[in-house]
């Protein structure tokens, strides 16, 4: 029997490791230690980079489960160790493209809204996304992981990593998971993926990830063209890397499709969680050649995070105790990959951090407005 046949066989999953990707590591031994899984990342983007004409963009794109704090602190991991290697290359991270304008105007009072709920992106003014990242850690609650989230926008912050929100704009007049009509990428995408028997706002429906996918692809690709680098890592839960068989995603609107469908090579990163609905038995069966030439990594820490302010109906499932997922990164992961990575103690800087967020920011509005005067009649 495949491994794909059943998605939710556990023992399927497990034995999955035989033939299913090109790279494949279990963890398990010492799920703490990050090493072994982003030495085996960055080793197979080096040899497919060095596969390719120089002017084919490579996408590496790491499919995390948002909740597990051990997913993000590897791709912080696999981020410094590019930027030791001295490997000139971008991040873009699954976060809405108009989040920085709405955090703006939410959180420092700044004039960027096109009225209540509506934000245009500042991606033009904030060409970096050095306004984004500083933002970020400041005025930025994470539901899921969010030490973790904050650290690793700290280090793209610290080591000025040229880095994009790429994700489709949202309305934050109703909530953030419905998508913003009005924006012109998200528009352009709903005229490809409207299906009639589905409300293509809604983010997470299937409609909705395909246009959330289709926007991610153009961004990311224009945002590596604009900063002339062909190495790209790109954040995104592991439901956008294949598709998802249990949810309805296809694989012709995933992620890995649309980047190629583009014109860039993509390395496929799939981590694994021990949840069921986590396991490659989700990938739809038109994804498996994808990750045949990709990664698969089982095994890491599955510990999961979220803030103390979540209120979801599945609360308790998670660790939200003060200072818990600290502890776990600096005591466990950090220790345990040989304190290759930095924490940055957010809290403990806090005013120092607010005022350098709010001067990147008045910097942004201030061209923001430079520009809209100047197409002004």
């Amino acid at each position: 029997m495949s491994p794909f046949d059943d998605p939710f066989s556990e023992t399927i999953i497990r034995s999955a490791r035989d033939g299913i990707a090109g790279h494949y590591i279990n963890c398990s031994a010492n799920p703490y230690d990050l090493r072994p899984a982003a030495n085996i990342i960055v080793g197979a983007a080096a040899k497919m980079r060095a596969d390719l004409a120089d002017d084919v963009p490579l996408v590496i794109l790491i499919g995390e489960t948002h909740n597990i704090s051990a997913h993000l602190e590897l791709q912080h991991l696999v981020a410094a160790t590019f930027h030791d290697q001295g490997t000139v290359f971008a991040q873009a991270m699954e976060r809405p493209s108009n989040t920085l304008a709405h955090m703006m105007t939410e959180a420092m009072g700044l004039d960027v809204s096109r009225g209540e709920g509506y934000y245009d992106s500042l991606i033009p003014f904030d060409p970096r996304g050095t306004a984004s990242l500083a933002a970020s850690i400041v005025c930025m609650h994470p539901e899921w992981a969010p030490v973790a989230e904050k650290n690793f926008n700290a280090f793209l912050y610290h080591n000025d990593i040229p880095t994009i929100f790429n994700d489709a704009a949202r309305d934050f007049s109703l909530n953030h998971a419905m998508l913003d009509m009005t924006d012109p990428l998200v528009q352009a995408g709903a005229l490809i993926y409207t299906r009639d028997d589905e409300y293509v706002a809604d983010a997470i429906s299937s409609s909705g990830m395909a246009v959330r996918n289709w926007v991610m692809a153009k961004r990311g690709l224009a945002f590596m063209q604009g900063h002339h680098v062909n190495v790209m890592v790109q954040n995104i839960g592991a439901h956008h890397l294949l598709g998802c068989r249990s949810d309805g995603f296809g694989y012709a609107e995933s992620l890995s499709a649309l980047y190629q469908k583009n014109g860039a090579a993509v390395l496929p990163v799939f981590l694994a969680s021990s949840d069921m609905a986590g396991g490659v038995g989700i990938i739809p069966n038109a994804g498996r050649a994808d990750l045949t030439r990709g990664v698969l990594i089982e095994g890491l820490a599955p510990d999961i995070f979220c803030d103390p302010d979540y209120d979801g109906e599945d609360r308790d499932k998670y660790n939200y105790q003060d200072g818990a997922e600290q502890a776990f990164i600096t005591e466990k992961l950090h220790r345990e990959s040989g304190h290759l990575l930095q924490f940055f103690d957010i809290a403990v800087h806090k005013d120092e951090y607010e005022e350098i967020a709010i001067r990147h920011c008045i910097d942004v509005e201030k061209a923001y407005h430079t520009t809209r005067n100047k197409l002004t009649p």
